[in-house]
């Protein structure tokens, strides 16, 4: 599902030279600084120029009897005592101006009497960053803050999520008597690619026209390619427990990786993760998901596929739930008692008993009753389309009785143009900027009333998770 691949597969030579053009548009404000100053000298210079610019602190409360402080201001006006841990509107100070250059002031998170984390605020008109200066970074997180502050007037959004829950362990407070198939779970989009870099190896999903703009700005590609910031054993102690893997290399196990265009984590280093973790943890449920496969040249494609089977039978056999003795009308408890909370999915088994089936598609019609695992690709690069499909295949499910977990990806799939365009006007230069300009759209879609009623054994997927948000909402969404 990686959109450059697959656009540029289709129409190389364009591709190729429209990315080689994207390249050298260079970042830059739509309004040069004399003609801001000008403007501003203007229009801005009554004594309430800056109302109505500012800064939305939007909290959200998991972690009880949280408050917030806001001090050190520079250019923002702000509490210096602590509010309730909702929204809160900060306006600028010192003439709307002020937010042309770039000013901080800090944002303190407390619970009672204890400082658990702190952000440095950076606000400037062309961008702004949140950097954390103190805290624990498995339980408090900066979901995203948005660039958005506009000549006529409009507010920045900081978003800021913290949670008493234990994400590690999560599941011990789960209802052990829910069957698999009743659970909903947090996860990831290609979860491996972490580490994707510059000097990462291209790979075999990557199309020819990507594999040439990879030489050429190879720093560039990187930046698509990544969807998530930390490791697998890094979202697994945030509390994901759904792993999307698609693997490239050869027939040697030693050869395969994750990939998303470019090398991200090895397989081998992937499953030690799972292992260490879930020994430790022995009442989380870990899935991990292989849906696609990307042979090296040469290589046959059940070679590689036997390869991965053989190794995940003997690195993680006495903890693989198998498809043999257990399924999806299997309860958790079942599995916790056994020790055996690893499943290991496929789109193709190949005979090999303990594999459970999974089906990644654009239409769930392809579904069917010996179906494990569906997982629906809306293919959008919009929101509002996204928006539409999912909902629509939300009420399909509840429509008709289904056996499977039922994978929603609520991440968009930025094409070529939505690239270019976010390239051109400075707005995002990766994915991770892109997954920015759209992720708290749809925060506030999935906290729809009433969108989720009647479902369960969902997992919930997304590009760079800071799992605390899809962990809190499936606990919420199963009452523990």
């Amino acid at each position: 599902m990686f959109p450059l691949s697959k656009i540029a597969s289709s129409r190389p030579s364009r591709d190729a030279a429209a990315m080689r053009a994207a390249m050298s548009v260079p970042r830059r404000p739509f309004l040069s600084a004399p003609v801001i100053a000008a403007f501003s000298g203007l229009v801005f210079a009554a004594p309430l120029a800056h109302a109505g610019q500012g800064l939305y602190l939007d909290v959200l409360a998991y972690m009880p009897s949280a408050s917030m402080t806001i001090d050190s201001v520079q250019c923002m006006d702000g509490s210096p005592q602590p509010v309730l841990m909702q929204r809160q509107y900060v306006e600028a100070s010192d003439a709307w101006s002020c937010l042309y250059t770039p000013s901080t002031f800090s944002l303190s998170i407390w619970s009672a009497a204890r400082k658990v984390a702190s952000y440095a605020v950076t606000v400037s008109a062309w961008g702004s960053r949140v950097e954390s200066t103190g805290g624990d970074p498995a339980y408090l997180s900066i979901a995203t803050m948005y660039p958005r502050f506009g000549v006529l007037g409009s507010q920045d959004v900081l978003n800021i999520s913290s949670t008493d829950l234990d994400l590690a362990s999560w599941m011990q407070g789960v209802n052990p008597s829910l069957q698999i198939r009743q659970l909903d779970l947090p996860g990831t989009h290609d979860s491996g690619t972490s580490d994707i870099e510059a000097r990462s190896p291209v790979t075999p999903d990557a199309s020819p026209a990507i594999a040439r703009a990879a030489e050429i700005a190879p720093g560039l590609i990187a930046g698509w390619s990544r969807a998530q910031s930390v490791d697998v054993a890094g979202q697994l102690q945030r509390g994901i427990r759904y792993l999307d893997l698609r693997l490239c290399g050869g027939s040697d196990v030693d050869t395969i990786v994750t990939c998303h265009a470019m090398a991200g984590q090895s397989f081998t280093d992937v499953v030690g993760q799972v292992k260490a973790f879930v020994s430790a943890h022995p009442t989380e449920l870990v899935i991990m998901d292989m849906n696609h496969w990307y042979p090296a040249p040469g290589t046959e494609l059940n070679v590689m596929r036997n390869s991965v089977y053989q190794y995940l039978q003997a690195q993680l056999g006495p903890m693989l739930a198998g498809r043999d003795h257990y399924d999806p009308s299997s309860t958790l408890g079942t599995l916790q008692t056994a020790r055996r909370t690893v499943i290991a999915a496929t789109d193709q088994p190949m005979g090999y008993a303990f594999l459970w089936t999974s089906v990644n598609t654009t239409n769930i019609g392809k579904c069917g009753a010996s179906t494990d695992i569906c997982s629906y690709w809306p293919e959008s690069a919009q929101l509002d389309q996204q928006k539409q499909r999912l909902t629509a295949v939300l009420d399909d499910l509840r429509s008709r009785p289904h056996p499977y977990l039922f994978v929603l990806q609520t991440q968009l799939t930025p094409d070529l143009d939505t690239i270019l365009k976010g390239l051109g006007d400075g707005k995002y230069s990766d994915l991770k900027g892109f997954t920015g300009s759209y992720e708290y759209g749809m925060r506030w879609y999935l906290d729809t009333p009433h969108l989720f009623d009647g479902l369960s054994g969902l997992i919930f997927i997304q590009d760079f998770s800071n799992g605390i948000d899809l962990t809190h909402r499936v606990t919420s969404m199963m009452g523990s």
